[in-house]
């Protein structure tokens, strides 16, 4: 099975894309609170055994429920205001995807149409067409974080992102394509374990499609488990 190789690139990835970087601030090396100037690299990976995509209500083509998708996310997040008194902070949040993987998508034995409206129709031509597996990479260039206080060392992430990604063959679906757009919102917890470093952990919810771009649009949702850590 592919989980424990994919889990094991997936650990060894998160830290040896790890940059070791020193704090921005005075504030940041006190009381915790950023500047606006402040920066911070992150390093993230997200996961889930469970990725639903169509067809989509496919009476004659049952979908598997065990579709996998797993990302490792590094980058750069920018103070664009932090409220000193509250601890309140909005970033901006740029991220590289140097992995992505994919199992569990469609292979050539099955065919998918648009048929009746919205409604995909497929015909297999293989008992087990679920099969095909992909790897790539993205960017997500469109990316802001919003930070609340709950504890002295805890804060609630709220984010959203937005960019694209290209995959060794085409996801979902093979009448996809194999650049994608992909999207992204997260809630996560931030835990500061030093005054440089904090380890992360959440929900995140992704959504891969090529909006339009390919004969037919099916799309990709996952809710995938997430955890990192920001280095400031």
């Amino acid at each position: 099975m592919m989980r424990r190789p994919v889990l094991l690139t997936l650990v060894t990835a998160m830290f040896g894309f790890a940059p070791a970087v020193s704090a921005q601030s005075s504030v940041e090396r006190g009381a915790g609170t950023p500047s606006d100037s402040a920066r911070a690299w992150i390093v993230r990976v997200a996961g889930v055994s469970g990725a639903a995509v169509c067809p989509c209500g496919s009476a004659s083509l049952p979908v598997p429920h065990d579709r996998e998708l797993y990302i490792v996310g590094v980058g750069l997040r920018k103070v664009l205001h932090a409220d000193r008194k509250d601890g309140y902070e909005v970033d901006y949040d740029l991220q590289f995807l140097p992995f992505i993987a994919s199992h569990g998508t469609a292979d050539e034995n099955l065919g998918v149409r648009l048929c009746r409206g919205t409604h995909y129709c497929a015909t297999p031509t293989s008992p087990s067409p679920w099969t095909t597996r992909a790897t790539g990479f993205g960017i997500l260039p469109i990316g802001f974080t919003t930070l609340v206080p709950v504890l002295p060392r805890l804060r609630f992430q709220l984010r959203g992102a937005a960019g694209a990604v290209r995959m060794s063959k085409p996801v979902p679906l093979l009448e996809g394509h194999k650049f994608n757009f992909l999207a992204e919102a997260s809630t996560t917890f931030e835990l500061r374990v030093t005054p440089s470093l904090a380890l992360t952990g959440g929900m995140v919810f992704n959504h891969i499609s090529n909006g339009g771009t390919a004969a037919i649009n099916p799309g990709m949702n996952s809710r995938m488990l997430e955890f990192g850590f920001v280095r400031r």
